[in-house]
């Protein structure tokens, strides 16, 4: 799923162990080496908190995750000297 917010393309990949976000900047991959982010993920009444660190050419964190279709999401974006960034979605 990819999410366009201003500049910024965020692709997400989830599953049930792992959750990446990969950031593109006016097409473009863009350097996430010291960005961090955020996701709120929302599966009926349950509610997880994950903080993703840059792996690779991603944001990513590892672990159990509710992420089954029809849930919900919100993505907090952190990047140094940028605005900070927030996009909301369902997974699919």
């Amino acid at each position: 799923m990819v999410l366009e917010v201003n500049d910024l393309a965020l692709e997400v990949v989830a599953n049930f162990s792992r959750i990446q976000i990969y950031v593109r900047e006016h097409g473009k991959p863009t350097d996430i080496s010291r960005a961090s982010a955020k996701l709120t993920l929302l599966a009926g009444a349950e509610k997880q908190q994950v903080e993703l660190k840059p792996a690779g050419g991603a944001l990513e964190a590892t672990g159990s995750f509710k992420a089954s279709e029809g849930a919900k999401a919100t993505v907090v974006l952190a990047r140094p000297g940028r605005p900070v960034v927030s996009a909301r979605f369902a997974l699919k």
